[in-house]
């Protein structure tokens, strides 16, 4: 392991309701993911469709920028 590993001086996380609006303006500084699968999407819809969609863990990540890491498919 790299002992010289630099870590930010703030982590935080909360578990909040990410309205449309929210996932629209996060996904449009979406500017280092892959592709949007499209399997991936349907299988997302149709989870919240059915009333089947659940808290797992998995969370969304914004760097100190505000720039979109992780949960673009999420959102």
């Amino acid at each position: 392991m790299n002992a010289n590993i630099q870590f930010p001086s703030v982590v935080s996380s909360r578990l909040i309701e990410v309205t449309p609006e929210m996932a629209e303006a996060w996904l449009k500084r979406n500017v280092r993911n892959r592709p949007v699968s499209a399997r991936t999407l349907a299988t997302y819809v149709r989870d919240i469709e059915r009333g089947q969609w659940q808290v797992n863990g998995q969370s969304i990540v914004i760097d100190a920028r505000g720039d979109l890491l992780d949960g673009q498919h999420r959102l």
